[in-house]
Order: C-alpha cells, then sequence, then structure tokens
C-alpha cells in the first residue's frame, strides 16, 4: 500500500503555500473566492502560463475549478486556450489545485503540482501529483510516484515530495521521503515487520518522457528557466 497524501491539519509553513495550490475551505462565506497566479515566462521561447482557481462554498464544502492557460511567445496569456482544467468530482471530492513551478531549460515543458482533496470536515490526505504540459498545451505527461517505492511493494508506505525544479538536461528534479504509513490509531507495533516500509530520504532526476530516473545530490540545487511576472493572488467577486 502507498499513500501520497497525509491528513489536513496544517503547519504554519504549510498554511504558507501559495493559494492556487492550496487553500482552507470557508464555507460558512458564500461568496465565491477566486485565486490567480503570477504569470511564468520562460526564458527560452518565451512560452507563458497562468492559472485560475474558483472557489465557491455550497452544502459545506468549498467547489473548486481549476484552470490552466498556455499561450506562445507572440500571444498573451489572457488570451490563450485552455491547456487543462479541473473541475469538482463531488462532495467528496471536490477541492483541487495547481502550483506552476518551472518552464524546462528548452522552454517546450512546464512542470507543475496538482492537488486535489475533499474539503468537508475530515482527516483524509491529499492527492498530489506531478504534471508536465507541453508549450503546444495540446498535451500532458505525469511522473509516476509509484516508481519511488517500488522495491517496497506488499509494505505500508507513506510518501511525501518537493518539487525542486529541472536538471539542466531537462530532467525533473525531486526531493521524495518514504515513510512507513499507520491507519489513524495504529501503532508501529500493530504491524509486522513484513509491512513495514523502509524510511528512505533521496533524490531523483527523472526523465519525464521514459520515467527512467538517475539519484542527485541531496543538496541539488535547481537553476531557474522562467520568470514570474505580476499576477493577482486573491479577489472576492
Amino acid at each position: 500500500m502507498l499513500t501520497g497524501s497525509y491528513a489536513q491539519e496544517r503547519t504554519a509553513a504549510e498554511d504558507s503555500l501559495p493559494p492556487t495550490l492550496w487553500r482552507q475551505c470557508d464555507s460558512q462565506n458564500p461568496a465565491k473566492r477566486v485565486f490567480t497566479s503570477p504569470v511564468l515566462v520562460s526564458v527560452t521561447g518565451g512560452h507563458s502560463a497562468k492559472v485560475k482557481v474558483e472557489s465557491v462554498p455550497q452544502q459545506g464544502a468549498c467547489f473548486d475549478t481549476t484552470v490552466l492557460w498556455i499561450a506562445g511567445a507572440a500571444s498573451s496569456v489572457m488570451n490563450a486556450g485552455t491547456a487543462f482544467i479541473r473541475r469538482p468530482k463531488s462532495v467528496y471530492n471536490s477541492g483541487n489545485g495547481m502550483n506552476l513551478v518551472d518552464w524546462s531549460p528548452d522552454g517546450q515543458l512546464l512542470l507543475a503540482e496538482s492537488w486535489e482533496w475533499n474539503t468537508l470536515p475530515n482527516d483524509e490526505g491529499i492527492d498530489k501529483k506531478i504534471l508536465l504540459f507541453k508549450e503546444s498545451g495540446t498535451a500532458k505527461l505525469e511522473i509516476d510516484t509509484g516508481r519511488f517505492w517500488s522495491d517496497q511493494k506488499g509494505k505500508n508506505c507513506h510518501l511525501e515530495f518537493k518539487l525542486l525544479g529541472f536538471t539542466p538536461s531537462g530532467r525533473v528534479a525531486i526531493q521524495t521521503d518514504i515513510t512507513p504509513y499507520y491507519e489513524p490509531g495504529q501503532e508501529s507495533s500493530d504491524v509486522p515487520p513484513s509491512k513495514t516500509c523502509m524510511p528512505k530520504h533521496e533524490a531523483w532526476a527523472v526523465d519525464p518522457h521514459t520515467q527512467r530516473r538517475e539519484p542527485v545530490s541531496s543538496g541539488f540545487h535547481a537553476a531557474r528557466y522562467s520568470v514570474a511576472k505580476d499576477g493577482d493572488t486573491s479577489t472576492t467577486p
């Protein structure tokens, strides 16, 4: 078993996450909230991208819709076509968001982190995905995070990852933490050693096209291949 999520109790650091990726649901306030990211412009090619999330309180939950736009160098992102849209699936899976991380060194791929969760009061976790979008906005790739624990199948593992950006060769740099997973109320003594996950802290460079990966140093620092231009962070129409 692998979980790629965690409970919705937040630390101060997690509360500072971009609101387009994560936000608390204020179901008592009937006003729709709109969160918009800065425009992320690639240094090579001049392609641009922008994310907007609309959050609408309803039935004690918040129903979110995430939209990503990608534009070419000669176009305005405000007039670009929609490259990706995620709507609420149900009252139990109505939260979603996205954070734009960086453009690739050649300006051909946009790296983003996508989250989905249940906005009703609960202790469920967040489904996290690593997505890449082609500069044309016509296709997307996804990093298979299950490969990070492929040597521990049959064990109860919990995966957390941090996107560092791109390597100079265009691979996705990812820091991973794999720890034992326990059900609520369960203790380590309740899980047999054969089912207990081996903790690992690693850093990888992953080819988004082939999923092949190679280790990088834990202190790897990714260069930036984009610039962020001003954008709104939160509005309430």
